[in-house]
């Protein structure tokens, strides 16, 4: 079992080597599958909040945020 000290985050990892600057410098194909997937989620993830911001306080609010 991983000891929670042993998990590196985005933060800890130089930046030419996350995911999202990869994808912005060098394109998709520079990404590993699971790279790739983890970007699409988390996109996906964005627009849906973007989503439940504007249903509970209206276009107008949201778009303050």
């Amino acid at each position: 079992m991983r000891r929670k000290s042993d998990v590196k985050t985005i933060k800890d990892m130089p930046e030419h080597s996350r995911p999202r600057e990869k994808l912005r410098e060098k394109g998709a194909s520079a990404l590993t599958d699971g790279e790739l997937v983890a970007e699409i989620e988390a996109e996906r993830a964005l627009v849906e909040a973007n989503r439940k911001l504007v249903e509970i306080f209206g276009e107008e609010e949201s778009a303050k945020v």
